[in-house]
């Protein structure tokens, strides 16, 4: 009960890079509304706030679950492990996923907040101060992401071999 065969983790980190797959097109789906703007709000200084909260969603979110579900079905043949603890796993998967979520969401919104303020003419002052309000609930999200990964590099390392 303790431990989860390592299969059973790779298909599980492939459904959630598919869901996180759908979760990225659901971000993306506003840019299809015009009254958003988000074709010219991307081209405002803050609007790159935008672009890389999407591209670390990407990364991490996809990619990263990919990767991670490719090492863990390839673990028991690279380093003979054929189990993870079930605690470091689930605890991985929420920290990371949390983390990445909050990270692109505040980013995101501190981008959009800014990109509208500056394309209606506010000064880089007001700018500023109004995107701060996502500063710190993102670099949270930056932290999780990377305690995540160390998470899972400890659940790694304490893998079982076949007994």
């Amino acid at each position: 009960l303790n431990t989860i065969d390592t299969e059973g983790v790779a298909r599980f980190y492939f459904r959630l890079a598919l869901i996180n797959t759908v979760s990225a097109a659901l971000f993306a789906a506003p840019l299809l509304d015009p009254r958003l703007a988000f074709p010219i709000l991307i081209t405002r200084w803050p609007g790159i706030y935008m672009v890389v909260a999407y591209t670390f969603f990407v990364l991490v979110g996809i990619l990263g679950m990919l990767s991670w579900g490719i090492f863990f079905h390839l673990l028991p043949s690279m380093f003979e492990r054929t189990s993870v603890r079930r605690f470091w796993l689930f605890a991985q998967v929420v920290v990371t996923e949390v983390g990445v979520y909050a990270l692109a969401i505040f980013m995101f919104l501190g981008g959009y907040i800014g990109a509208s303020l500056n394309y209606s003419g506010a000064g880089d002052f007001i700018v500023g101060a109004a995107m701060e309000v996502a500063v710190i609930p993102s670099a949270l999200g930056i932290f999780m992401v990377i305690l995540g990964t160390l998470i899972g590099v400890t659940n790694v390392l304490l893998a079982k071999s076949r007994t």
